[in-house]
């Protein structure tokens, strides 16, 4: 076998690494056995390929927190976007004149729609069973136009989590606690009640605990993301 740190790289090995790095990573090596890690991220850092699809900028992780879980009966209290590999968030909550005005979260989800726009692929924890549809079912109602399918990225954590690890639950909250991720705020069912009716307090609770939650979600994803390759699923 060749030495893996000083042998010249073929133009085969190249095209490989150029074309499964962005969505293997470290796994690229299966199909690199003639390389060690250390020389794939050299050779991969000389070429300037890197680990995802997007540059920084265009990819985000989502978190919504709303009042009920069905969109149908429910409206969304906030939402926020952090971009991936940057300190950068977009974000949003409802104001008690909203909802006393009876136009609820239509500002909201609109402005919401239009962050998502900003982003070629999102990161989301339970998003397909959750954020995804509620976003989309409440643009049905308010009559807003939605990302049509295959225009956005979107992978799910949840799924990596739940088949890659095994923990007593797959909430969030205990993958961030085994990797030491403190950040997170407990949910206090009171504080959602009072915010559903517009308590600025209790608002703002939320709306710090959606941004935490993206914060602390990019954190968990960057420990595990290895675990499987990147996705190319649609919102």
């Amino acid at each position: 076998m060749q030495n893996n740190d000083f042998g010249d790289w073929t133009t085969v090995e190249k095209n490989t690494l150029k074309k499964h790095y962005p969505l293997l990573g470290a796994k690229v090596i299966q199909l690199l056995p003639n390389r060690t890690p250390d020389a794939i991220d050299k050779q991969a850092r000389k070429l300037g390929i890197k680990y995802g699809l997007f540059p920084i900028g265009e990819e985000a992780y989502l978190d919504i927190e709303t009042t009920n879980f069905n969109a149908d009966i429910a409206y969304m209290l906030s939402y926020a976007f952090k971009v991936r590999g940057s300190d950068k968030v977009f974000s949003s909550k409802i104001t008690k004149e909203e909802i006393f005005s009876g136009k609820f979260d239509e500002r909201l989800v609109k402005q919401c729609i239009e962050d998502l726009k900003r982003f070629k692929r999102i990161y989301t924890y339970y998003g397909t069973g959750f954020d995804i549809p509620f976003l989309r079912t409440r643009a049905l109602e308010l009559k807003l136009d939605f990302p049509v399918f295959g225009s956005i990225q979107h992978q799910d954590i949840y799924y990596i989590v739940r088949n890659k690890l095994k923990l007593c639950r797959n909430r969030l909250e205990n993958v961030t606690r085994l990797m030491g991720i403190d950040d997170k705020t407990h949910l206090e069912l009171k504080i959602w009640r009072m915010a559903a009716i517009g308590d600025p307090k209790a608002l703002d609770y939320v709306y710090d605990h959606n941004v935490i939650d993206v914060k602390i979600l990019e954190a968990a994803h960057e420990e595990i993301k290895t675990f499987v390759g990147v996705t190319k699923g649609s919102i």
